[in-house]
């Protein structure tokens, strides 16, 4: 089985239009912080990858 990369597996987590609540748990899945996945999360967003866009809080 091959590894996704953190772009790759935050894609593939937004893009399955999840709740807000699960971001934490799964960047603590992928082993990043939940910062490193929000900078993700908005280039993602910039480059108009994500189903459905939204304000999502980023601290604990």
């Amino acid at each position: 089985m091959t590894s996704l990369s953190l772009r790759e597996s935050v894609l593939a987590f937004m893009t399955s239009n999840p709740t807000a609540w699960r971001i934490k748990a799964v960047a603590a899945k992928l082993g990043v912080g939940v910062q490193r996945m929000g900078l993700e999360l908005s280039q993602l967003n910039a480059e108009g990858k994500l189903v459905e866009t939204r304000a999502l809080p980023l601290s604990t």
